[in-house]
């Protein structure tokens, strides 16, 4: 029973379409949110009593998924794909910390800023097209929440960039990066261990530190760390909201 599979291929993209998405009254503002942020991850079979995979390729110009080939699958199988911080903006953890260069994290701030902003614009500008007709809506409830985040980060940044440098604003801030930094590296780091001694009920366990620096704290090498193995980026924000 398990063995049995069905299949259809084929060399013309054009020929497999998608299923229509359903548009319902009763649809939720949450609901046409999730239909404009998947749109362009379609439906192009539904399985009876087992499942269905397909093979999909992304149009060069649409960008809307094609595929040529689906089948069916009793234990179907998805490669979910790792979510990487945006290119847009490089924030440094290290750099906006207490150990790193706090003009160079102030410059970051406001690229971060002023970046954050002109992708809302281009959003806005796109809300007329073709292609979010039938999202409009959601479209433009999703830009509204982000002109939101972007007036809290806007205040937020303003009261850095006032501050002094050895005011204890700034200094809450740099210090929870730094914190924030080293919980990733520590939590990525093979630094300890846990050692069973003994047997029967006199077993136990013994937490052991794989070398004494380690054990000491001693992150002498965190910026040379950050550079290389741990990237310690931000991802302040995602090109998919629309």
């Amino acid at each position: 029973m398990f063995q049995n599979e069905l299949s259809l291929s084929t060399e013309n993209v054009n020929l497999i379409v998608p299923y229509k998405e359903r548009v319902l009254a009763s649809d939720t503002d949450e609901e046409k949110e999730l239909n404009l942020l998947y749109r362009k991850k379609r439906v192009f079979s539904i399985g009876h009593g087992t499942s269905v995979q397909w093979e999909t390729r992304n149009d060069e110009t649409t960008g809307y998924e094609t595929v040529s080939n689906v089948w069916t699958s009793v234990i179907p199988e998805y490669d979910l794909r790792q979510v990487a911080p945006t290119a847009h903006v490089t924030l440094s953890m290290f750099e906006l910390s207490d150990l790193g260069n706090w003009v160079a994290a102030k410059e970051s701030l406001i690229e971060l800023r002023n970046d954050y902003q002109s992708w809302i614009l281009k959003l806005e500008a796109s809300l007329n097209s073709k292609e979010l007709k039938d999202y409009r809506g959601a479209a433009t409830r999703n830009i509204e929440k982000c002109k939101v985040s972007l007036n809290r980060i806007s205040k937020g940044i303003e009261l850095l960039l006032n501050a002094a440098e050895d005011s204890d604003l700034v200094k809450c801030f740099r210090w929870m990066n730094r914190a924030m930094m080293w919980q990733q590296q520590r939590s990525k780091a093979k630094i300890r261990k846990w050692e069973k001694t003994g047997a029967g009920t006199n077993q136990s366990l013994i937490l052991e530190y794989l070398d004494e620096e380690t054990k000491s704290q001693d992150f002498e090498s965190l910026e040379k760390f950050h550079e290389g193995k741990y990237n310690g980026k931000w991802r302040p924000f995602n090109s998919h909201l629309c």
